[in-house]
């Protein structure tokens, strides 16, 4: 993340260089690992280990995606996509 954010002057900078690395990511296809070591830092977890649920949350979502043959799904595209469904509720819940 710092490589991305190197020389960044400003928000819109910043703005565009995430965006960039976003990008660049998803169209990469690489994946985290199926299984890997996952480290806990307790300090850091809220006492309900709510950040730690909300991980194994969406790596089930892409298990079970790769279950039902989607395959090409990285957990990137999985978080993208559910954080675009957030937007798009949010917007569709709005008062006028």
């Amino acid at each position: 993340m710092k490589h991305e954010l190197a020389g960044v002057r400003s928000r819109q900078d910043a703005d565009r260089a995430l965006a960039r690395s976003l990008e660049q990511m998803l169209e990469s296809k690489e994946d985290v690992p199926a299984v890997e070591d996952l480290p806990l830092a307790p300090e850091e977890e809220t006492p309900d280990f709510k950040d730690l649920a909300t991980m194994l949350r969406f790596r089930f979502v892409r298990a079970y995606e790769h279950w039902r043959g989607n395959t090409h799904l990285t957990l990137a595209a999985i978080i993208v996509r559910t954080v675009e469904e957030g937007m798009r509720g949010h917007r569709d819940h709005q008062a006028p």
